[in-house]
């Protein structure tokens, strides 16, 4: 193709030198020159709307002359970059993606395919990496014929389809471990009724031999009567565990401005008396409100310091701190003691179901308490873990995120902040 004579028209800037074959495929950036006469107005018209245009335009004539508008300049990041101009299109491509750029151009080119559309990835000058869709086709020029790729980057795109994906296998994981509990529960169910029918053969049997078999039987006959009740009530207290574990999942959180103070007061006394006449040195500091479900705090509260009592029976005097830790974000409430403590490397093990770290003979329990107050800290956005030392006592922390607290800001009766007598 021949230079224009018509200095007042555009032209496109050809390369000089002979274009080797190989260079069919690694198009070189060349800009529009203008003359310095005015435009023909109907091409000025063009080349303003084709450098509008939100997509990439390249236009190559006889595989040797190029023409891109301002999109495909700041698609390639090579506005700011005129020194890289110069190089070969195929030079920005992805390393990964170049052998099927230039295998799908040279069948395009060859007319060996039906392919519209394909997608690469390119390495701007300024390292950033993009997925960018070109659409080729041929347009008859005089007696040539000019290939016009349009070029739309797909980035934002792509990266909404690997979301839209990642959320679709989340929700698939949602959807299986939902139905893995619903399982569960319902397997827990099952067992927890099959289990009380036999223990209610066993109680009514023990029931009648102690009754009307006492004048026969003897004294060693009515030990193992006894070791039979006592796992009888073991296997009981496993079983209401188990259900009330269970009975967290469906129970739907009641979320009100608490007093911490009332409540810990309340439960201390309430566990007092099954202990009484030992010596429990009772410790209680600044305890800021929660809001949250009562019913579920006093639970978890309840099963912590019931803990506390249980493993310092054998202390002369047992040491009890209840108290709490205000964070940024978070209230930190816990429950120390001068108990039996545990070995920190076990301590993964103490919020699982059945996770008992002693012996049972010595300290009664089912393993299931600390389970509880666990499923009640996340029910709740919190979370829970423990600190001790084997015969140094043991702190157990009950955290709650401060948004849940401050979601109701007003203030508690009498503008109690948990220090109420």
């Amino acid at each position: 193709m021949q230079k224009r004579t018509n200095k007042s028209k555009p032209y496109l800037m050809t390369e000089r030198k002979h274009t080797h074959e190989k260079d069919m495929f690694e198009p070189r950036v060349l800009m529009l020159k203008t003359g310095s006469l005015i435009m023909h107005p109907a091409e000025a018209f063009y080349k303003a709307l084709i450098n509008n245009l939100t997509d990439g335009i390249a236009i190559s004539i006889d595989r040797r002359k190029i023409f891109i508008n301002r999109a495909f300049l700041s698609i390639y990041g090579l506005k700011h970059y005129p020194k890289a101009r110069g190089q070969s299109l195929h030079d920005f491509v992805y390393p990964e993606d170049r052998e099927m750029v230039k295998t799908n151009s040279s069948l395009w080119l060859q007319g060996k395919t039906k392919i519209t559309t394909f997608q690469y990835r390119i390495c701007r000058p300024d390292g950033v990496i993009r997925t960018l869709q070109a659409s080729p086709t041929m347009i008859p020029f005089k007696e040539l014929y000019a290939a016009v790729a349009i070029i739309h980057d797909i980035t934002e795109m792509k990266m909404a389809e690997e979301k839209i994906r990642h959320l679709a296998e989340l929700e698939q994981k949602v959807a299986e471990h939902k139905t893995a509990i619903q399982e569960l529960e319902a397997f827990n169910n099952m067992v927890c009724h099959d289990l009380r029918v036999p223990l209610i053969v066993i109680e009514r049997l023990m029931q009648r031999l102690s009754k009307e078999y006492t004048s026969i039987l003897d004294q060693r006959f009515m030990e193992i009567i006894g070791m039979i009740g006592r796992n009888f009530d073991w296997m009981n207290q496993l079983i209401d565990g188990l259900l009330a574990y269970k009975q967290l999942a469906g129970h739907e959180i009641n979320r009100t401005r608490i007093s911490v103070k009332r409540l810990v007061r309340s439960v201390t006394d309430a566990i007092s008396q099954i202990y009484q006449g030992r010596r429990v040195i009772l410790n209680s500091g600044p305890l800021p409100p929660a809001y949250g479900d009562e019913k579920m705090l006093r639970q978890a509260f309840t099963n912590l310091i019931s803990n506390a009592f249980k493993f310092t029976k054998y202390r002369k005097t047992a040491v009890i701190e209840v108290g709490a830790l205000e964070k940024p974000h978070e209230t930190i409430y816990y429950v120390r003691d001068n108990g039996e403590g545990f070995d920190m490397k076990y301590s993964a093990n103490l919020f699982n179901v059945f996770g008992r770290l002693h012996n049972p003979d010595r300290f009664e329990g089912t393993g299931i308490g600390l389970a509880i107050v666990k499923r009640i800290a996340e029910r709740h956005g919190g979370r829970v873990w423990a600190e001790g030392k084997v015969s140094a006592g043991a702190s157990f922390y009950f955290a709650l995120p401060g948004n849940i607290m401050s979601v109701q800001n007003e203030d508690l009766p009498g503008g109690d902040r948990g220090s109420d007598d």
